[in-house]
């Protein structure tokens, strides 16, 4: 080996430790872009998860409102029904009493 090659295998030995620190700075730093990459994904997947459950809620709440109105309209009805079957017992009740009254009659003409 000659002089020259000797004095340049200091910066040789220099370059290569270098290019050796860069590739394993380079190599941490993509490893870090990953790992932030799939933070971020991660992230993004909860941030949709908890959107689709506030929409479940929403759906939910209106769902339970729309059931909330249909018991109220079928209790009115039901009132409705039940003043109207209490009519119809008084009126068959009147015309049951209407009835005899009127076979009493018959009975009293015989």
């Amino acid at each position: 080996m000659e002089l020259s090659e000797i004095e340049d295998l200091p910066k040789k030995l220099l370059r290569e430790e270098a290019s050796r620190a860069f590739r394993l700075q380079a190599l941490r730093a993509i490893n870090a872009t990953e790992k932030a990459k799939k933070a971020y994904e991660d992230g993004m997947a909860r941030v949709a998860e908890a959107g689709q459950a506030i929409q479940a809620h929403a759906n939910l709440a209106k769902d339970t409102q729309a059931a909330e109105w249909q018991v109220k309209v079928y209790q009115a009805k039901f009132s409705e029904m039940s003043a109207a079957l209490e009519s119809a017992q008084l009126t068959a009740k009147e015309a049951l009493e209407a009835k005899e009254a009127v076979q009493v009659a018959f009975e009293e003409l015989e």
